[in-house]
């Protein structure tokens, strides 16, 4: 019994052991368990992040791939609008379209070449209005139904349309047109006749599929496809990853299984999409719409070649969660996964980026006017713009140095001025060649140095033609030449026909006041002696003598001031005029003080001028704003100067207003002539020279004078004195 009793005590130390392994058994399996379902946890979420990051390279990718379709499209739209607004073009078609012009068709078949090297165009044709073919670039080049249905509404809406893609016939290969409507007058603003189309086929397979078919990261399934809607099924218009000629073909079901996402994205259900490809494989894809067609760009990858990697961590979490590694890994799987697909988003938007960058550098250089080049600091051409492509035969050139280029001695002159850039930083100089089409030109080229941090040095070269203002130069100095000896000769003539007529003047009037004197006092002699011998038309006639007499005597003192005012030399100054208005008008109020006056002067009036001639001016106009109110009860007359002239805007005009007896506009520039008068000297004084006395002296100042008036209102004389 003793054994017995102590053999429960030993049972109970060997079952300890056992006790501990079964608790280490269940922290073990309970631990497994939490570990599993950690694991289990973590691979959700990594499938939902990896899931989640696809959708968003997909949506990235897809985005950037429709607006390179539409930068595409946009392009080309662009470059056809300017080939049909040039001169050169309109006429050319216009010819060809019309008849047989053989040079017209031998010269629009150059600009096909042309067209074919800059703008990538696989062939062209000539339409005329009723839309028979007029030339082809090609004699294997037809007129295809696509462009047929898109020319009315280009005509209508005198634009360039693109075309859907299709067949060129006789060639299998995919494209589409460019229909450009020509118009006889390019004004969109007048009625236009239409002269004729230019249509320019675009190889799709060189131009547009190699934008669809590249992806930003290496990928064993994915693409880019272009479709469309046809009777419900997807119209390829694109070629497939796996089948290499399949655009402009229905979509074949893969392994006779119908093509969900396909079928999808042309069914009016753009956005994320999951489902069965045409390859018959789970895929995920994001179907966009492109703006201005009936396109659909579906990018897609398939679900196994995005499972790829969570399955291999789900594997290798496996055998960490057997070998007791499991945290560890999962975590450092977990980050390369996070950095991975990190980097594939910064690769995507730096080259996005990039791309956005050299296009708009692209288009800004090839729309500049001036032909651009740039070099390295070898002087190794690696840039030339279209501009200059379209001017000089430059095929060839990019890559090749100055010495490969030309001969020796300009490549020698070529290379100095680079080295002088470099060495100065800039150099400018003027120089002639011929252009390709054998005219010659003179440019003016600058040359820069080009800096860039951690980079070689550039050289920049900008080339603008300068043969128009060269040659316009030239005619602007030959008729200098010209009109200064014309001037010299008119100078000597005026001066010659000044001195006539001051001597013939002078002469006059002095060979005129002895006999009018004489006149005068015989007449004053007879009326005072002879007077009661005479009957009253005797005294009569005896008073018009002398009235006669004094009005002569006026008409010799105003030719000879009319004289004297156009040989007087000018003394010019700053002159207050106002003060010199204010001072006449004093004097004229001295002289008949009973008149009801209204006086308004502007203040501080200043002109550069001659004060005594100035004063003659005034004088002039001042007397007859006095003369010609004498019939109203009140004079009103104003003196002041504007710069809102309706006639003369932003210019000083001065004028002389009075609310006088006016006349007939019809006659103001009859007026400056002179002895010209249209009132008789019974109704007003005055010999009708004033005004002529009043031209002279703003005509030597070198302003102009004018008249305006109403009858019955008055009248306001203006004047400048370019000063």
């Amino acid at each position: 019994m003793s054994r017995d009793k102590g053999d429960s005590p030993m049972e109970t130390i060997e079952d300890a052991p056992q006790a501990t392994t079964r608790r280490e058994r269940r922290i073990i399996t309970a631990a497994f368990m939490l570990l599993s379902v950690l694991i289990a946890a973590f691979s959700i979420a990594q499938y939902r992040k990896i899931i989640g990051d696809t959708k968003t390279l997909l949506d990235s990718v897809s985005k950037e791939k429709v607006e390179q379709i539409q930068q595409w499209r946009q392009r080309h739209l662009v470059e056809a609008e300017e080939t049909a607004r040039s001169g050169e073009t309109i006429a050319l078609v216009e010819a060809v379209a019309k008849g047989n012009n053989a040079k017209a068709r031998r010269d629009l078949l150059a600009n096909f070449e042309t067209f074919a090297k800059t703008y990538g165009y696989a062939a062209s044709l000539v339409l005329r209005p009723d839309g028979g073919i007029a030339l082809s670039s090609s004699d294997n080049v037809g007129l295809d139904k696509a462009a047929t249905d898109v020319l009315p509404g280009a005509t209508a809406a005198g634009e360039a349309r693109i075309t859907d893609l299709h067949t060129m016939s006789p060639s299998p290969d995919p494209g589409c047109d460019i229909v450009i409507p020509i118009f006889e007058n390019s004004d969109p603003g007048q009625n236009r006749m239409l002269a004729g189309y230019l249509i320019h086929y675009l190889d799709a397979r060189t131009d547009l599929y190699p934008i669809i078919d590249s992806w930003p990261v290496p990928s064993e399934t994915a693409e880019n496809i272009l479709l469309k809607n046809s009777g419900g099924e997807a119209f390829i218009l694109s070629d497939l990853r796996s089948m290499k000629n399949s655009a402009l073909t229905l979509l074949p079901r893969g392994l006779g299984k119908k093509p969900i996402i396909e079928i999808a994205a042309v069914s009016g259900n753009p956005g994320s999409l999951s489902g069965t490809n045409y390859r018959g494989k789970s895929a995920l894809a994001i179907a966009r719409a492109i703006e201005g067609t009936d396109w659909i760009l579906l990018s897609e990858i398939e679900v196994r070649e995005i499972m790829r990697p969570w399955w291999r961590i789900f594997f290798l979490l496996g055998i960490i969660l057997v070998i007791g590694m499991a945290t560890a890994i999962v975590s450092g799987t977990a980050l390369l996964h996070s950095r991975s697909s990190h980097k594939y988003q910064q690769l995507l938007e730096s080259e996005r980026k990039l791309r956005a960058a050299e296009s708009r550098f692209s288009i800004f250089m090839n729309h500049m006017p001036s032909m651009v080049m740039i070099k390295d600091k070898d002087s190794r051409i690696i840039f030339i713009n279209d501009t200059m492509t379209a001017r000089y035969a430059t095929e060839g050139w990019l890559g090749k140095r100055p010495e490969e280029i030309f001969h020796p001695e300009q490549a020698a002159v070529t290379k100095a001025w680079d080295k002088k850039a470099l060495d100065e930083g800039y150099v400018e100089y003027e120089e002639e060649r011929p252009d390709k089409f054998g005219q010659q030109v003179f440019l003016l080229t600058q040359k820069f140095r080009i800096s860039q941090e951690g980079e070689s040095l550039m050289i920049g070269q900008i080339m603008t033609d300068i043969t128009e203002r060269n040659r316009n130069l030239r005619r602007i100095k030959d008729l200098n030449a010209t009109l200064g000896e014309k001037i010299r000769e008119r100078t000597a003539q005026l001066e010659a026909s000044n001195a006539e007529l001051m001597a013939f003047t002078y002469s006059v009037s002095h060979d005129l006041r002895g006999p009018l004197r004489s006149l005068d006092s015989f007449a004053e002699l007879l009326s005072k002696h002879y007077a009661p011998q005479l009957d009253e038309q005797g005294r009569h006639y005896l008073e018009r003598i002398r009235n006669a007499s004094d009005r002569m005597a006026e008409l010799i003192n105003d030719l000879l001031s009319l004289s004297k005012v156009s040989s007087v030399e000018l003394k010019k100054a700053k002159v207050d005029v106002g003060k010199i208005a204010d001072s006449i008008i004093s004097e004229y109020i001295k002289k008949d003080p009973v008149r009801v006056v209204s006086i308004s002067i502007t203040p501080s009036m200043f002109a550069v001028c001659d004060a005594v001639m100035i004063d003659t001016l005034f004088r002039t106009l001042i007397d007859n704003a006095f003369k010609f109110s004498r019939t109203k009860p009140r004079t009103v007359i104003e003196v002041g100067c504007t710069k809102t002239c309706p006639t003369r805007l932003g210019e000083l005009v001065y004028f002389v207003k009075d609310e006088g007896v006016g006349f007939d506009a019809t006659y103001a520039s009859a007026l400056f002539q002179p002895f010209h008068r249209l009132h008789g000297p019974e109704e007003f004084s005055g010999n009708g020279i004033g005004l002529s006395i009043a031209k002279r002296v703003v005509d030597r100042h070198g302003g102009s004078i004018w008249l305006e008036s109403t009858i019955g209102q008055g009248t306001t004389a203006y004047f400048t004195l370019n000063s």
